[in-house]
């Protein structure tokens, strides 16, 4: 499919014959013919398309070097350097179409004092030869404008001020240029301010084909054909389309969409091949533009987020597709390393995803093209007033947040556990407080056997009662008893012999994880026996101390019939009393030093609690730094005071009100003090 859209070329704008470096006091080690076909192969390994040839003060010198490259598909716009009556230096560039005899007409209009000698300036002024050149429909750009015979190191401050200077060359990146002259490349120098825009590129004078090579050889130009009016249209808009090699971040390229094809429905047979720079659709009022970004958004797969943009959206592709109408997307993924994908997605069905080759990927839209977002008009308007919205937006002007989500999600996780153990603890805490909180009731109760003399005369009682609830204790203790252990699985593959190289060393660490693993199993059996060995052990001790209360059971029987009827309750019943007061009593004492456990346990959560509320609100002040960072730079370098942005930290508390309307007793009503400001930053 042939290209109807602008993209950037690059263009070495400087490029000299063969001959010209015996100005430099040099000689080729090559032959005239091999720089040629150099220069060409210079050009193919550099992606250069356009050729700007630029001898000093001669035309004639060129034509080889021209009608090679033309018969190989480079562009070539032929010209020449000339010194102006000031010596200023001016590249001059004509149209692929103009013959050699018209460059020698034009060249011979411009006055050179010595035409033999093409670096002697001319008779005519900067103004007087520019304005000729663009009077026979070419294009002129100021070279080496920082270095000798450069307008700028003259400090001609009139001269750089014309409104015919459009292209300024500079020797390196923007930044790198001496900085006496940044301030007037940025145009803030009052004495040298232009009132008209300009272009700076990069066209280092070629004089050795290698030069190619280098970044300051060649510029970029945005042109929507190869010719020369494309050329010269570009510099119309110079911040848009025309570029130096280091403007263009290769180091994060962009997925972009290539193209879009509509089978059945309404736009039946539409197909449209996109530039990857394409970033603005115009037309007038129903040419079709919101259909074009909804068609896209169905494709993709997103739905709008509002009930209203929903319906519109619906109504939008089934009057525009229709059952067997399909959306087809060819689109390139920055996420796959620039892999390219089709997305179909047919009307009423999910989106399948193919590789270029036409084969199905397992990939979903989500995989290639991970953060893409799509808004009608009517949702545009509704993010003014949407809060989160507008957050969102502003984050994704900041790169320095990016690894914080996993970050906080992972904390947020913590802190969730952290909540659930903490209550599960407080709720054990609140249970032996409970228990604990019995003991001094029962040991009054039991004090008050003793005063009654109960305690002496069911002392036996009350020494067999605590031993056996101290034997239960035991053997509870034991049985609770337990060791966990987990087996090593290896992060990687059975059949890994196939996927590595050094099969030896994993071999070697299959083995002695294996043999790890069987002493696991070893000591887990080792401690099974072990615990079934106590437990039996103490079940023999518990049937010794059986046989031994036998023996004191006369005893003890003798001295409840010693006891008295008290208050209507049998001896019986008040030794039974007794012995289950004794009983309480042992079973609740060993508590207290359970409770000293769980006590320092909570402390060890709050402190764990602590420590990750904190590493949250640091996150949180690192975001909100970057954020300002970030508004702040799109203040000055792009609204420029037609919009100015304000963060409020901690202002939107909506979440928090309709968090808390849940619960019972809370209303709106309720909750406005929270929304008039009066909670500034709530803790966690």
């Amino acid at each position: 499919m042939p290209k109807n859209y602008a993209e950037f070329y690059k263009c070495a704008l400087q490029v000299n014959p063969y001959s010209y470096i015996k100005y430099r006091g040099l000689e080729h080690e090559m032959t005239e013919e091999q720089y040629n076909e150099s220069i060409y192969k210079y050009c193919i390994k550099n992606n250069i398309s356009i050729i700007g040839l630029a001898d000093h003060g001669n035309v004639d010198k060129s034509s080889t070097l021209r009608n090679y490259l033309l018969s190989k598909g480079i562009l070539v716009f032929p010209g020449f350097e000339i010194s102006t009556s000031e010596k200023i230096h001016i590249v001059c560039l004509f149209s692929e179409k103009t013959e050699e005899q018209e460059l020698e007409r034009y060249l011979g209009e411009l006055g050179l004092s010595n035409p033999e000698d093409g670096n002697s300036p001319s008779t005519m002024s900067f103004h007087d030869i520019t304005q000729r050149v663009l009077d026979r429909g070419g294009f002129w750009y100021a070279a080496h404008i920082t270095s000798d015979n450069g307008v700028l190191k003259g400090k001609h401050n009139n001269l750089w001020q014309s409104d015919k200077l459009v292209a300024a060359q500079i020797p390196s990146k923007k930044n790198e240029v001496d900085p006496k002259y940044i301030n007037i490349l940025k145009n803030k120098d009052p004495n040298y301010q232009k009132q008209t825009p300009f272009a700076l590129i990069n066209a280092k004078d070629i004089s050795k084909p290698e030069d190619l090579d280098l970044d300051t050889s060649s510029c970029l130009i945005k042109m929507s054909k190869l010719n020369f009016e494309s050329f010269k249209l570009a510099f119309r808009d110079p911040k848009a389309r025309v570029k130096l090699n280091f403007d263009i971040n290769n180091k994060y390229p962009h997925s972009s969409i290539n193209e879009i094809k509509i089978s059945m429905g309404y736009l039946d047979n539409l197909s449209l091949d996109l530039s990857p720079n394409l970033n603005t659709i115009i037309g007038g009022r129903g040419a079709g533009k919101s259909t074009f970004i909804e068609l896209i958004r169905y494709a993709l797969d997103i739905n709008p987020m509002s009930q209203n943009a929903n319906t519109s959206f619906e109504n939008i592709c089934k009057s525009n597709l229709g059952i067997g109408g399909k959306v087809e997307l060819v689109v390139t993924s920055h996420a796959q390393y620039g892999k390219q994908f089709k997305i179909i997605k047919r009307y009423n069905e999910d989106p399948i995803i193919k590789d270029i080759n036409n084969n199905v990927s397992s990939y979903t839209v989500k995989d290639i093209l991970p953060n893409i977002e799509v808004y009608s008009q009517n949702e545009i308007i509704d993010l003014t007033t949407d809060e989160n919205a507008k957050l969102k937006i502003l984050n994704r002007f900041s790169n320095e947040n990016d690894n914080n989500d996993e970050k906080k999600e992972e904390i947020k996780s913590n802190l969730q556990s952290n909540s659930e153990s903490l209550i599960k603890t407080e709720e054990k805490l609140e249970k032996l407080q409970k228990k604990i909180n019995q003991l001094p009731k029962l040991k009054e109760k039991l004090k008050h056997f003793n005063e009654l003399g109960i305690g002496k005369k069911l002392e036996v009682q009350g020494k067999v009662s605590k031993e056996e609830q101290y034997i239960k204790n035991t053997k509870k203790v034991i049985e609770d008893n337990d060791i966990s252990i987990t087996n090593i699985i290896l992060p990687f593959k059975e059949n890994y012999n196939k996927e590595i190289k050094h099969i030896d060393i994993f071999d070697s660490i299959q083995r002695i994880t294996n043999n790890h693993n069987e002493k696991l199993q070893e000591i887990k059996s080792t401690f099974t026996e072990l615990k079934n060995t106590t437990q039996s052990e103490i079940d023999k001790v518990y049937n010794d101390w059986k046989e031994k209360k036998k023996h004191v059971e006369k005893e003890i029987n003798e001295a409840i019939k010693s006891l008295d009827d008290i208050e209507g309750k049998t001896k019986e019943d008040i030794a039974h009393e007794y012995t289950e007061t004794q009983k309480q009593i042992t079973s609740i004492e060993p508590l207290e030093t359970k409770l000293s456990q769980v006590n320092i346990e909570i402390e060890t959560l709050n402190k764990e609690r602590m420590q990750l509320k904190e590493d949250l609100k640091e996150i949180f002040d690192e975001e909100l730094k970057n954020l300002n960072k970030c508004v702040k730079k799109i203040n000055n370098n792009y609204l420029k005071g037609q919009v100015n942005i304000k963060i409020q930290p901690y202002a939107n508390v909506n979440n928090l009100i309709e968090f808390l309307k849940e619960e019972n007793g809370l209303g709106y009503s309720t909750l406005e003090w929270i929304k008039n400001g009066s909670v500034a930053k709530l803790n966690l």
